[in-house]
């Protein structure tokens, strides 16, 4: 069946997938999704069949091939349980302070991410040289990522947002995936001080 994203696993974000399969020669080959049937079409000379099935329904779906040849109809093929998902997955962010100037980013998604790298999640504002993001990790929760977040906080320094960018990953089925962000309040550095008190000898 046709399977967008990870590929062979049966999840597809195509509600008109096409079937492609192996029968008699000639014979009519018939699609059931479950006890309905959805389908026809005619295998050719060297028996192989391909047919495109009507707009599915999102959701699980158990597909089933009979092949008739002279009104007798073969038994059902192996069932193919192909799942359709259409649904962009999302993400949500949370951090915690490591220190005054570092933070641990969570990133919590809605489906297991495919293809995130930490490319994919973006710092901006800060003081000082600027928040920088490295050392993208898995948990052991498939759906949820950490991220560590340096930032150098000094005087007028804003707040830094965390944020995973839009469309940059998919979940299995390949629907492009939503963005999400955090904000991180730095602490404020202290100012310099122009008039030290005077020391003493």
């Amino acid at each position: 069946a046709s399977d967008s994203g990870t590929a062979e696993d049966d999840i597809t974000n195509d509600t008109t997938p096409t079937l492609n399969g192996v029968a008699v020669a000639g014979s009519t080959v018939t699609i059931y999704d479950g006890a309905a049937q959805v389908a026809q079409t005619t295998a050719a000379g060297d028996g192989t069949w391909s047919v495109t099935l009507p707009a599915l329904s999102v959701g699980a779906h158990t597909l089933t091939a009979i092949s008739t040849v002279a009104a007798e109809d073969s038994a059902p093929s192996d069932a193919l349980a192909l799942t359709i998902d259409t649904t962009a997955p999302g993400v949500a962010l949370s951090y915690s302070a490591i220190d005054t100037t570092h933070y641990r980013v969570t990133l919590t998604f809605t489906e297991a991410p495919r293809g995130l790298t930490l490319a994919d999640v973006q710092a901006v504002g800060g003081g000082g040289s600027g928040p920088q993001l490295s050392n993208l990790a898995a948990t052991g929760d498939p759906r949820v990522f950490t991220v560590d977040l340096a930032a150098a906080a000094g005087p007028g320094e804003e707040n830094t947002v965390v944020r995973v960018q839009l469309a940059s990953y998919t979940d299995a089925a390949g629907n492009p995936g939503g963005t999400g962000q955090t904000t991180v309040p730095l602490q404020a550095a202290p100012l310099s001080n122009d008039n030290p008190a005077p020391e003493t000898v």
